[in-house]
């Protein structure tokens, strides 16, 4: 499911249905490559978890990072 959610966000990326923006590209790379991550067998592998915790933390902190930065705006 997080690999179809990926593909329809990049989908309405790429055919400028959303405005552009580098924090939602990266988070819908997260998105995807933690599906992807999440089909194969490598996942039950502590190599596989552990890069998936890696690269979910990197999601986790620049979603952080976009929340936090709409605040500065206003302040």
């Amino acid at each position: 499911m997080a690999i179809v959610i990926s593909i329809i966000a990049w989908g309405m990326d790429l055919t400028a249905m959303v405005y552009e923006r580098p924090y939602c590209r990266v988070q819908r790379s997260v998105i995807g490559i933690l599906g992807f991550i999440l089909i194969l067998p490598l996942s039950f592998h502590w190599i596989g978890k552990y890069a998936a915790l890696v690269i979910g933390f990197f999601g986790a902190v620049v979603g952080a990072n976009q929340h936090f930065m709409g605040w500065k705006k206003y302040l």
